[in-house]
């Protein structure tokens, strides 16, 4: 495998490991061959340049370095990556994307180049801008990324009338989805969904089992404080956050769970805008939503969601009281609904799963 693939394979994996900080992957070659390579570690830890320099442990002064985001040039919690670049003594550096934060953005780059250092385009493809896009909003914005995924039928449907509803997506769609789970920071659920399905709420490999490396912290919106202590979520690796607008607890939850009291929206449910202004105190920046129909009908009413993964099975379950994926107030004509761009579509053996970006919406509530 190429360098830049390689590089952009490391990071791509270590995502959902290091927020707030970016997961950035390096790749160090010489004539070719590969030397050594490094990921940016949890906030506090090295960052991949400098793990991957300490990692060759040889003279680099005919090396190249493939990185995938432009190299910190300042003093945070840890030094400026181009400090230690130039000292290695590498002489070219390939770029995949340049950082969006103002401390960085181009000085990095041009710090190299006074410094003898050649700066090389990545080669073609460049993925790179895919593994920032979450970064870059929350950057920008000071707001998580929201990506919005739910699993339907092809009549529309996520569950019987009965509530039936395992399993709509087929084993590969299932398996797409905890991969995104992996690269999730949080996955937001609602109430509803924890006490009518008990779920795990895990990032799961092949064999069913949770990853013993990393969990996204777990997010029930319980306006009423209703999650019952015995839950499935409280038994399972990593965090959970239990976000209410109640403001004494008389429930004991496990020692690890943390309750965020959140202001009240007009419907006495969770203010969104409050839910996220927390959440972006905490430093999540790549938020899953999954559900139920009322979450994410709120998220989408806010115009709070970025990305979409829809999978659609092949079936159809009819039914005038089977639920539909998005609840919430929707619009009341064509022209106000939610579009989609940048559409890319695949099939995984009969399941379809259509993933898009919202395009830009005037805000309803």
């Amino acid at each position: 495998m190429e360098a830049n693939k390689i590089a952009e394979s490391l990071a791509s994996e270590n995502l959902g490991n290091t927020s707030p900080n970016p997961s950035v992957g390096a790749v160090i070659t010489k004539n070719g061959a590969v030397v050594s390579q490094g990921v940016t570690q949890p906030v506090g830890g090295s960052h991949a340049e400098v793990v991957a320099i300490d990692n060759a442990m040889a003279d680099l002064s005919e090396c190249e370095l493939y990185v995938t985001l432009e190299p910190c040039c300042h003093y945070g919690r840890t030094g400026p990556c181009t400090k230690r670049i130039i000292e290695s003594g590498i002489r070219t550096v390939y770029i995949g994307c340049e950082d969006p934060n103002p401390l960085v953005s181009g000085k990095g780059v041009q710090e190299l180049k006074n410094n003898g250092i050649a700066i090389l385009p990545w080669p073609s493809p460049n993925n790179c801008g895919l593994l920032y896009e979450g970064f870059k909003k929350f950057i920008n914005t000071g707001e998580p990324f929201f990506t919005a995924k739910f699993a339907m039928t092809l009549d529309g449907k996520i569950c019987t009338e009965t509530g039936d509803s395992k399993w709509i997506s087929n084993d590969i769609s299932r398996r797409i989805v905890h991969q995104i789970r992996r690269q999730s920071d949080a996955i937001i659920v609602g109430i509803n969904t924890v006490n009518s399905d008990d779920p795990l709420l895990t990032a799961r490999d092949d064999n069913g089992i949770a990853w013993s490396d990393r969990q996204p912290t777990r997010i029930v919106l319980d306006s009423k404080l209703r999650t019952l202590p015995t839950a499935n979520l409280f038994k399972q690796p990593g965090r959970t956050i239990i976000a209410t607008t109640v403001q004494s607890n008389t429930r004991c939850f496990p020692g690890d769970t943390q309750i965020l009291i959140c202001s009240p929206a007009s419907d006495g449910r969770i203010d969104p805008h409050s839910l996220i202004n927390q959440l972006a105190e905490i430093g999540f920046v790549n938020i899953l939503i999954e559900g139920g129909s009322q979450v994410l009908g709120t998220m989408f009413d806010n115009n709070l969601v970025d990305k979409v993964y829809a999978f659609i099975a092949p079936m159809i379950i009819g039914g005038t009281n089977a639920r539909s994926p998005i609840g919430g107030l929707g619009t009341q004509s064509m022209v106000d609904s939610i579009k989609l761009e940048n559409i890319h579509i695949t099939t995984n053996e009969n399941d379809v799963l259509v993933a898009g970006y919202i395009k830009n919406r005037k805000k309803k509530v």
